[in-house]
Order: C-alpha cells, then structure tokens, then sequence
C-alpha cells in the first residue's frame, strides 16, 4: 500500500468521526430543547440552582464613634443603619435599650420604620440613659428578625 491509498483510507474514518460527533451534538441538543425545563426545574426545586439571598443589614453607621461614656445630664448620641435587602419593601421594628451589668433591661426607645427594598436608612439615637454610675450596653434590636441585634458598652456618670 502506497502513501495516496493510506490516506484515502483515513479520510472515511475521519468522515465517520466527525459525523458520529455531530449525531451526538444534534441529540443532546434535542434532549435540552425538549426536558431542558424539566431538568431546570428539579435542579431549582433541589437548590441546585443560585437564587439570590433575601437579607437585612443591621449595622452601627461610624462604629469608631461610638461614645464609651455618657454623662447622666446629657443625651448619648450613635447612628445605626437599617439596610434592606429582602427584596421586597419592608417594615422594621426596631428597639433601643440599656442593659446593666446584673442583666436588667431597659427601653429607650422603639420604633417602625418603612425601608424600600435596596435602600438603607441611618437611624440617629440621642437619649438619656436612665440611670446613673453605672456600667452596660446599649443593645439595638430588630425583634421581627430572630431578633438581630448589635450592641456596645457604655458607663453612664454623673
């Protein structure tokens, strides 16, 4: 066999390749066209598939201004920020309260507030706290949202 009837030879096989290769293509394309949904579907409804994260941020807005103390006569002064994103608008509860170092709570205020989703909202606190020489936290709370909260320590002298 010479070297022109080896590579007529090769040239069916290559044929034969290419074709079998195409076949192929042809019928996986018309299994997605046809249960491409379907697949789609059950990967979604095992978690296969990313959705996006519904959640809400619930942070102090300048953390390295927050005050270590409070005199009793004047009012303590922090911002929080309230950040949506749910997904959908949303109403949140909030409460700010003083806990003592035995664990006693108090509420300094509480609140609702409308955010629309994707927007956050600064929230500006000036309170006096209610009692006097004393060591605790001041405790922001979102009761609707298994009860987020953040908190920092605060003394409160006369």
């Amino acid at each position: 066999m010479d070297l022109m009837e080896t590579k007529q030879a090769k040239k069916p096989n290559v044929r034969k390749i290419i074709t079998v290769v195409l076949l192929l293509a042809a019928c996986v394309a018309v299994i997605y066209f046809v249960y491409g949904n379907a697949i789609y579907g059950e990967m979604n409804a095992l978690k296969l598939i990313p959705s996006p994260e519904a959640f809400t941020e619930l942070y102090f807005t300048d953390p390295s201004a927050l005050p270590a103390s409070a005199p009793s006569d004047q009012p303590l002064v922090f911002d929080f920020t309230i950040s949506n994103i749910e997904g959908v608008q949303m109403n949140y509860p909030y409460v700010v309260s003083f806990m003592d170092a035995a664990g006693k709570e108090a509420d300094l205020a509480t609140g609702t507030i409308a955010i629309a989703n994707g927007k956050a909202v600064i929230m500006h606190f000036s309170e006096r706290l209610p009692v006097a020489d004393t060591q605790g936290e001041i405790v922001v709370t979102l009761p609707s949202l298994n009860k987020q909260e953040i908190h920092f320590s605060i003394s409160n002298h006369s």
